[in-house]
């Protein structure tokens, strides 16, 4: 039976961050058990299905946090004003400790960018 893209990435991540990286992958499969997961771009990314160009959000460590990126994550309503810009449409929550992770909210980031996925990627 081959791994799990988890265990694959936790494998690849520094031990000290395997706890909040794991932690992050649960909150986000809990809000949103359909999507898919994957390794791609050295992340945890989390598909609708298998369109990979339009990718829902994506975990990975930095030297000081695990963020969770939300491909269009322009459209979220972040009114605590939590999430960092990034590209043109990214935007991203850095989670710099376990203790830090607020699983409601990231749920509640998850389920807002799936349901916003079709209002960005219609033609």
């Amino acid at each position: 039976m081959p791994d799990s893209p988890l265990s694959t990435y936790l494998a690849t991540v520094e031990p000290r961050w395997a706890p909040l990286v794991r932690a992050l992958h649960e909150a986000v499969r809990t809000a949103a058990p359909e999507l898919v997961v994957h390794i791609a771009y050295r992340m945890l990314m989390y598909t609708r299905g298998r369109d990979y160009r339009h990718w829902v959000c994506a975990i990975g460590p930095t030297k000081s946090a695990v963020c969770l990126r939300f491909l269009y994550g322009v459209l979220l309503d972040d009114p605590r004003g939590l999430l960092r810009p990034g590209a043109s449409t990214l935007m991203t929550l850095d989670i710099p400790s376990l203790d830090a992770l607020d699983v409601g909210l990231v749920g509640d980031y998850v389920r807002q960018a799936v349901a916003q996925l079709d209002t960005y990627i219609a033609p």
